[in-house]
Formats: structure tokens, sequence, C-alpha cells
């Protein structure tokens, strides 16, 4: 039997709406599993938090997590591949958030550090600048004043923003290195496992990189109008239970 790689999104992708996974979906994945094939999550979620949900869910040996800036592997607690923002972009970045009283958070390992408010206990106050030295893999600009600063981010050269969510009042963008990005992430998983088949499932811009190096990209029908046009197939909506579907149908579940 040919074994894939399926990687597969969180947000807006497997979970509904509400914040839920299904039970459905659970089992899909645990199938999946059994019948040998690899599934993982590919989320911007930073470390702590993507392991939380694939401890739930996926139950995988494998993390891609952070937008695709890391790539563990859990069972030998192994770090694959790290991708770190160039340190003086980082303090330029820092120093700019202290100047305006910004709300920043740094991905650090496996941990977030936040200028200011903390969302959750997870979150660490940033109070020793020295954590940030050649360890930033992730930022998150959660600020009101995100516009003043994604202004200033694109006058850096070696930061690329890979997603942003100015919908709500509560919205946000993302700050990788440059060419660091999801697609990146499963591929080098991809490498490391020597596996040559990938399907991933997504529903944003930061997922489209994944569908550029995926044999089957799938979009959810909520995806971004971007998104949809680069992925080979486009089923139902996260709130359907559609990535469990297909995978049901194409996999003879």
């Amino acid at each position: 039997m040919e074994k894939y790689l399926i990687a597969i999104d969180l947000d807006g992708t497997l979970r509904h709406d509400d914040g839920h996974i299904s039970e459905y979906s659970i089992n899909t994945i645990k199938k999946l599993k059994e019948k040998g094939h690899i599934v993982v999550t590919a989320t911007a979620r930073p470390h702590n938090h993507a392991l939380q949900v694939n401890n739930d869910v996926f139950k995988s040996d494998y993390l891609v997590c952070s937008s695709g800036s890391e790539v563990f592997d859990i069972k030998n607690d192994y770090m694959i591949n790290e991708e770190f923002i160039k340190y003086k972009d980082v303090m330029k970045l820092y120093k700019y958030a202290k100047k305006y009283d910004l709300n920043i958070s740094f991905t650090i390992g496996k941990h977030e550090y936040i200028t200011k408010k903390r969302r959750d206990d997870t979150q660490i106050q940033l109070t020793d600048i020295n954590v940030l030295k050649g360890n930033v893999k992730e930022v998150f600009v959660t600020d009101p004043n995100k516009l003043q600063v994604k202004k200033f981010i694109n006058k850096v050269k070696h930061m690329n923003i890979v997603l942003q969510d100015f919908q709500t009042e509560e919205g946000f963008f993302i700050v990788l290195a440059d060419n660091v990005n999801k697609g990146h992430g499963i591929k080098t998983l991809a490498n490391y496992l020597n596996v040559d088949k990938i399907i991933s499932f997504g529903n944003d811009e930061n997922d489209i990189p994944m569908f550029e190096i995926s044999h089957m990209s799938i979009a959810v029908s909520n995806a971004t109008s971007d998104a949809l046009n680069k992925a080979n197939k486009i089923i139902e909506s996260n709130n359907e239970d559609a990535v469990a579907k297909y995978l049901c149908k194409t996999f003879s579940l």
C-alpha cells in the first residue's frame, strides 16, 4: 500500500467555527493512521498549542507548527528543523513595539513571549530581551495598531507576512523569516520520512505554499478566494466535516 503524508490545517479547515473538532473527524484520522498513513496538523499555532491539539486529535508522532518554521519529531523528542527570523530584524521590531507600546508575541522554542497583555497562561511575559537572540521563529501581531506595524514590517527586508486577519477587532497577522511557510515545513517532514505523496487541506493564504508542494491540494468551501483558486479540489465547509468526508471516501474508510 502506498503511504501518504496528509497535512491538515486546523482553524477554518478541520475545526468548526465554534472551535470544536468532531468525533467523526477524530475517528477518521485514527483509521487513516491504522492504515499506515501519516496524518499531521500544519498550523500557524505555536508548539504548545499545536501539541495539545495533536494529543487530543491527531495523536501523530510529528508536528508542523509555527506556520512551518518548526518541524518536530514528538516520539523522539527531536527538532527536525527550525527557521529563525534574523536577530537584527527581531530587535528592530521589538524596539518599535516598545516605542509605541504595542502588543506583540514572539515564538521562542516551545513558548510564546508577549510584550504586553497575555492571552492566557501559556504565554510568558517578555522581561529579558536576551531570550530573543537567534531564537524567534514566528511573530504574532495582535495590537489594535496592526496596520501601523504592518507598514513598518514591510520596510524590513528579511521578514515575511504570511497570514493576516483584519476582519474582527481582535484580528492579527503573522510574521516569519523569508522563504519560510507551511509548504517548506511539510516538504521538510516528507523528506525526513522519505514519503513521496502529499495531500493537504486548508482554507487561507498561508496554506497556499502547502498546496503548491502537494500532489493533491484541497480547500474547504469557506476558504479565501486565493486559496480556492490554488486548490486542486474544493469540498464542503469546515462546519460540515468536509475533510473527514473526503478522506473516508478517498481511502475507503
